[in-house]
């Protein structure tokens, strides 16, 4: 009789197999992971599409909702770029007090870090943008736990090596069955 490749692979080779498996399945994990991470806009990269003039409606439309408003005294304000000095100095002058708000978004799957995005001022009368100056900011909400990752370690390894183990359980049966009726026959 021909050697059958799927014995040697249920039999021999299952260990190798089973790990190049699991090899797999974490790299694509990965992979799409940081596909996801890379191709869906963060909150940084829309408040780079924000405008002075802009009004609060615009704002949540391109943001989503606010993690939280603020009133800041504006001279309270850091210029933190020299290419936003006349706005600086308008709003500085033209206003006494405005609203900082802040955004935030929770990170792509596997991580528990939240990005914020604060330095968006509005002003408090006709409630438009007047002043931009995005920041960013982190925090790690459950610094120890990591669930999301372990959840997808854990169906990296289980997943293939449960599913090799079945296929291989019905490759030997239907072997078995085979052998059983040809030693009938004979």
């Amino acid at each position: 009789m021909a050697k059958d490749w799927r014995l040697a692979i249920c039999t021999r080779w299952r260990p190798l197999v089973t790990i190049l498996l699991v090899i797999g399945f974490i790299s694509t994990g990965i992979v799409i992971a940081f596909l996801v991470d890379v191709f869906s806009p963060d909150v940084y990269d829309k408040a780079e599409s924000l405008a002075i003039g802009m009004t609060e409606q615009e704002l949540i439309e391109i943001m989503g909702t606010r993690f939280y408003a603020e009133t800041v005294n504006t001279s309270q304000i850091v210029n933190r770029s020299s290419h936003t000095t006349q706005d600086y100095d308008r709003l500085v002058n033209g206003q006494e007090r405005v609203f900082e708000y802040t955004f935030y978004e929770k990170r792509s799957f596997g991580s528990q870090a939240v990005r914020f995005v604060g330095g968006i001022y509005l002003d408090d009368a006709r409630h438009r943008i007047v002043f931009l100056q995005p920041r960013i900011g982190w925090a790690d909400l459950i610094p120890a736990g990591r669930y999301e990752a372990l959840l997808l370690l854990a169906i990296s390894i289980a997943l293939p090596w449960i599913s090799l183990r079945l296929w291989c359980r019905r490759q030997i049966e239907k072997r078995r069955r085979k052998a059983e009726i040809t030693n009938l026959i004979v």
